[in-house]
């Protein structure tokens, strides 16, 4: 172990010596040969070379599936470290460049990630071209919608249309246990464990567990094939916007599948239950 940590150590040192003198030699291009977004976008990216070879070096020791799992741990550990790195470039890069297109681009990409305290702080002194641009308003509607409820605190009400092109509120459909299952149709992980939420909700839908599937799709013909191929005989919402959807917004959704479970006081008692435990729970 220690001679892998010696080892790796100076890799990095070696790593990041030999990057240092190649990225002296560099020098953004004339801005008058290029637009101001790719002149940015050259700064950012100039600014991001270390981490992302980083990231890929540690990507492909990984690949190369090491059997000692305290190698293997270490090697993890460097990965979430550099990409804490990279999230502290990107937010720098934003600090420092608030009327740049880049800037709004790479905060709507990230926002999730950084939440919405940051988010703001980074938005607020955008120009009002980019806040009144479409990216603009995702980041506003992220800052506007983001609750980001967590186990124990009361669930938020949201109101989206089903595959028939009508209204559901929430409110209106909780049962004894309310299931959030936050999905898509392109979601491989979501359509395999379908099944088995299927066969759950035959067991326990009498005894009063409701199941609402937000789907965060963005084309509808996909989302009712996915629909009638999976046998989702439960209600089924969404405003087909993608990773925008407002439902999602609300509940802080960074990736699909994710879940919540409501219990008959409105109260949000589990997060991302599996099978089983969704069992154990509802029984």
């Amino acid at each position: 172990m220690k001679s892998f940590s010696k080892s790796f150590l100076l890799f990095l040192l070696i790593f990041s010596m030999s990057l240092i003198g190649n990225t002296q030699n560099k020098s953004i291009q004339d801005s008058k040969n290029i637009s101001s977004y790719d002149r940015d976008l050259k700064i950012l990216e100039e600014k991001l070379v270390f981490t992302n070879m980083v990231w890929d070096s540690l990507d492909y020791i990984l690949r190369q599936r090491p059997s000692d799992t305290i190698y293997r741990n270490v090697v993890r550990q460097h990965f979430k470290e550099n990409k804490q790195k990279q999230l502290d470039v990107y937010r720098s890069f934003i600090y420092e460049n608030p009327q740049s297109f880049v800037s709004a681009e790479t905060l709507n990409n990230l926002k999730f990630l950084y939440g919405k305290e940051v988010t703001q702080e980074l938005f607020q002194p955008m120009s009002e071209t980019i806040k009144s641009s479409q990216l603009g308003q995702n980041i506003s509607n992220f800052i506007d919608l983001s609750q980001t409820p967590e186990i124990n605190d009361k669930y938020v009400d949201f109101e989206l249309q089903n595959q028939y092109g009508e209204k559901v509120k929430l409110s209106e459909h909780l049962g004894e246990y309310t299931l959030i299952e936050f999905w898509a149709s392109w979601c491989v992980p979501c359509r395999r464990s379908n099944p088995e939420l299927v066969e759950i909700h035959e067991i326990f839908k009498n005894r009063g567990l409701n199941i609402i599937g937000v789907s965060v799709d963005d084309d509808k013909e996909s989302w009712i094939q996915a629909i009638e191929e999976d046998g989702l005989g439960w209600i089924n919402v969404s405003d087909l916007k993608g990773k925008e959807n407002t439902a999602a917004l609300k509940y802080g959704i960074t990736g699909v599948p994710t879940n919540f479970l409501i219990n008959n006081q409105g109260i949000i008692i589990a997060k991302d239950v599996d099978i089983i435990r969704l069992k154990s729970l509802i029984n």
